[in-house]
């Protein structure tokens, strides 16, 4: 990007955000409430198609977000009460992962403020569950209380002497004799 084309982006960036404060006049009684406002951007147009305005609409009013104007078909301004806020869990926010090992699906959860990493291998399609809370709470029961199925091994103790001609070792790693040649690479 050259640099007349930057300072024209900055400038309309600039143009936009001074419009969004201007636009719509708020007189001093519907800013004393206790009144959040925030600003959805659609960077290609969508909001020109209908049903795309109503599904955002819908998915705001779900946290009561109010829509209060449409800027353009880029910019929809919300508000909503201070006290509509969803409380605060004190485990914080969960991110999930689905992903797969040995063509096995497995998931992993990160919790956002300790990095707390939860994984659960072998996740089958539950049965039975009515709502989504009973599966993820089946999951995290099953995370937290799985018995490990297979017991890690101890690596065998590297030999000190050749196995060969019975001299010293170089190292206690080493996997062939320095004075006769003997070669035991990835042999138990």
């Amino acid at each position: 990007m050259s640099a007349g084309a930057a300072a024209a982006a900055a400038a309309e960036a600039e143009r936009q955000r001074q419009e969004e404060e201007e636009m719509t006049k708020y007189t001093d009684a519907d800013l004393q409430g206790d009144w959040e406002f925030k600003i959805v951007r659609s960077n290609l147009a969508g909001f020109k198609n209908p049903e795309v305005l109503q599904q955002v609409c819908a998915e705001e009013a779900r946290a009561a977000w109010t829509l209060v104007e449409k800027f353009d078909n880029q910019r929809l301004r919300f508000k909503r009460p201070i006290s509509a806020r969803a409380p605060v869990s004190p485990l914080g926010d969960w991110y999930g992962h689905l992903f797969s090992i040995d063509r096995r699906k497995c998931l992993m959860f990160i919790n956002e403020p300790t990095l707390f990493v939860c994984p659960i291998f072998d996740v089958v399609k539950p049965v039975g569950y009515s709502n989504g809370l009973e599966q993820m709470q089946s999951l995290v029961d099953k995370c937290l209380n799985r018995p490990v199925r297979k017991k890690i091994r101890p690596a065998p103790e590297p030999p000190l002497s050749c196995p060969k001609c019975g001299r010293p070792l170089r190292s206690p790693l080493a996997e062939q004799c320095y004075h006769c040649g003997a070669d035991w690479h990835g042999k138990p």
